[in-house]
């Protein structure tokens, strides 16, 4: 779930649950397992959208959160990417100049250590994202397999 409004080309439900201040705040508090405040906006996991995904991507103090908080099978996969790449795709979505130094100059303070967090590490500066989430899938659906077995 997202208070940050929606960009150009997504769609509720697809790349998050966007909301208003209003509707987040109805949000159990039980129920998140996640949460974290980026550029004015609140974002947050709940047990349910843990239960019910295959993926879900979290920042470094989501990632602390939802192993302390959820009991549910888990695999931590960092996607690395240089900044060279990053700056190349925030530009194609539009976003400004200062805005991406930003994202970046940020990422780089909020994200130090979280290699050693994760069970998998990817590169993904010369995946299309067609390739990346059919690894991802795979990757997925292994972890839940060895859960259930």
């Amino acid at each position: 779930y997202t208070t940050r409004p929606m960009r150009a080309g997504e769609q509720n439900g697809r790349e998050h649950t966007f909301l208003s201040n209003a509707e987040y705040d109805q949000i159990r508090q039980e129920d998140i397992v996640a949460q974290t405040l980026f550029a004015g906006n609140r974002y947050c996991a709940t047990k349910q959208q843990l239960d019910g995904a295959d993926i879900y991507i979290v920042d470094k103090k989501g990632l602390e959160d939802v192993r302390k908080n959820y009991s549910g099978p888990m695999l931590a996969i960092y996607l690395d990417s240089s900044d060279k790449t990053r700056r190349e795709r925030m530009a194609r979505r539009g976003d400004a100049p200062e805005q991406i130094e930003n994202r970046l100059e940020n990422d780089r303070k909020v994200f130090q250590g979280v290699e050693e967090m994760c069970d998998i590490i990817i590169n993904v500066d010369s995946l299309s994202p067609k390739a990346l989430a059919g690894e991802l899938i795979t990757l997925a659906h292994n972890v839940d397999t060895q859960c259930h077995e």
